[in-house]
């Protein structure tokens, strides 16, 4: 089945959109009445009335990624073309595999080797990983585990196409499905071209064998720190840096800046941490906050060489009179 786009729900009649609704609700598998049953309303309805066609869209992407439509009426389905989920939308609602999962656990595998010396044992073919054993792998995993699936997803880069503005938004269901989406397209392609030598290791689960069944949560700290330091303002706060400014000034020339001076290294400041290449952008490391304190002290003996120059000497003198005993 096709997917519904924004296009379709854009220039869809009243009566289809409340088709496409009940189909989507229906795909939460919520108890009308609950909690739960109302937040799946309320977000289709937010959507709806501020005619965001492209954030409806993107709604069906997370069906499946927290529901099912395996027990829709089959009318709903064929007149809604779909209630696609992550899972679906992705597989053109074709159940691909993913990998091959052995029928042994390791214990067994590993008995079976030794016992194969003495026995011979016609060889276990390994078993299909479908889209479908996915799904019910996600539907069941706790919300730990849902967490530790979303950073290792960030890490492997999953989400860097979606202008994320906050580290919190990979948990977003939406931002989420979609980079399970791009996972899963991966794991399809991998299985396709390797077959059964793949095992599972394309496989987006956190399950030994699994892709990420190795993945540490430093790596995500790690990736964090780096979102952190990149993804911030171009510019440090204006208060911050006239108050460093004045710091800077008393220091070098023994005042502080006139009116015009400070703004004059407000907009110095602010062009060095505009430059993408210089390494005072990096506003969370102690080199970002010497480098601007360097580039400060340079601009305030540019101002005024005469003042700056009385207060080198100025600072020389206690040291001038310890040398000569005074």
């Amino acid at each position: 089945m096709e997917t519904i786009t924004a296009e379709e729900l854009e220039t869809a009649s009243s009566e289809e959109l409340e088709k496409y609704r009940k189909a989507y609700i229906t795909a939460q598998r919520v108890e009308e009445g609950t909690e739960a049953y109302d937040e799946v309303l309320a977000r289709w309805a937010s959507l709806a009335e501020a005619e965001n066609w492209g954030g409806l869209e993107a709604l069906f992407a997370e069906g499946l990624a927290t529901g099912s439509v395996g027990d829709l009426n089959q009318d709903i389905i064929e007149d809604s073309k779909t209630v696609a989920g992550s899972v679906q939308s992705t597989t053109d609602n074709t159940d691909f595999v993913l990998g091959y999962e052995s029928q042994l656990s390791p214990l067994e595998s590993a008995t079976r080797q030794l016992d194969s010396a003495t026995r011979t044992r016609p060889p276990l073919i390994p078993l299909d990983y479908k889209v479908s054993d996915y799904k019910d792998w996600l539907q069941n995993i706790s919300v730990g585990d849902k967490d530790r699936l979303s950073q290792a997803l960030y890490v492997q880069g999953y989400y860097n196409s979606m202008n994320i503005q906050s580290i919190e938004d990979i948990s977003d269901p939406t931002y989420f499905s979609n980079a399970i989406q791009g996972a899963l397209r991966d794991a399809i392609t991998s299985a396709e071209t390797l077959g059964q030598d793949v095992g599972m290791s394309a496989v987006p689960t956190l399950e030994e064998g699994g892709r990420f069944a190795d993945f540490m949560e430093e790596e995500f700290e790690e990736a964090s720190r780096i979102f952190l330091r990149d993804s911030g303002p171009s510019y440090y706060p204006t208060s911050y840096l006239q108050t460093t400014g004045e710091e800077i000034a008393r220091s070098v020339l023994g005042r502080t800046f006139t009116t015009k001076e400070q703004q004059q290294y407000v907009a110095m400041a602010n062009k060095l941490l505009d430059d993408q290449n210089s390494p005072a952008r990096l506003r969370n490391e102690q080199m970002g906050g010497a480098i601007l304190d360097s580039a400060g002290q340079q601009f305030a003996a540019m101002m005024d060489p005469e003042a700056a120059q009385a207060r080198q000497v100025s600072n020389l003198m206690p040291t001038l009179d310890k040398l000569l005993g005074l």
